[in-house]
């Protein structure tokens, strides 16, 4: 089951890169109102932060999670051919049986004033309202800072680890990122700093150490 789904991950990948070679319009979000199950949705806003690609009430729901200098949008489109990965999974027949759900949260380019923490309280509201760990499987797909929101989520609320079968990362900087500490030069946004690279970040090193000490059944 696990490297069924690390194929398939591996396979929208492929199809998000091959879409770049093509031009193709940016997804539209739709409305607010939710389908009845059964019927394919377009993409449904829910909030400010956060929508579904897909909401169809599959039993499996894949989450996507941006970075620090991502958006909703900006980290999983093409700049090239306009190709978004969420998009291009929703039309693949090898997702046909999970719900797509976006995840979006302030970031520097944005005036974010909140710490990682502080995010995940929000995203988790929003998750909540949008019945996201309502579904049986939840699987993560998260880039960058992504990660270790989603991590500091678990951790959090652990009652819902048991629901996610696996998180696909892409960049999470274990270590920190040196990245970080040149953007927090210009910019006082508390994540740059939660992120900075180095053995004094004691806020990654802290994910780390809780997250090996809760055994989670689940690969990364």
């Amino acid at each position: 089951m696990r490297q069924m789904f690390r194929n398939m991950l591996a396979v929208g990948m492929l199809l998000t890169l091959a879409g770049c070679s093509k031009p193709k319009p940016a997804p539209e979000i739709g409305n607010t109102s939710q389908s009845p199950p059964g019927q394919s949705t377009a993409p449904v806003r829910l909030g400010d932060r956060g929508h579904y690609q897909r909401n169809d009430h599959k039993e499996r729901v894949i989450v996507f999670v941006h970075g620090i200098y991502g958006s909703a949008v900006d980290t999983w489109n093409c700049p090239q051919g306009k190709a978004n990965w969420p998009e291009l999974m929703a039309a693949d027949e090898t997702f046909k049986n999970s719900d797509i759900y976006v995840v979006d949260y302030p970031s520097p380019q944005t005036g974010n004033i909140m710490s990682v923490d502080q995010e995940v309280s929000n995203i988790m509201n929003r998750m909540t309202d949008a019945k996201v760990f309502e579904h049986s499987e939840v699987v993560f797909l998260v880039h960058s800072l992504g990660g270790l929101v989603t991590q500091r989520l678990l951790l959090t609320h652990r009652e819902l680890a048991a629901k996610v079968k696996f998180i696909y990362f892409f960049s999470t900087p274990d270590e920190g990122a040196q990245i970080a500490q040149i953007g927090h030069i210009f910019n006082d946004d508390p994540l740059l700093k939660q992120m900075f690279h180095g053995d004094d970040n004691t806020f990654i090193e802290g994910i780390e150490t809780d997250w090996i000490n809760a055994n989670f059944d689940m690969p990364r």
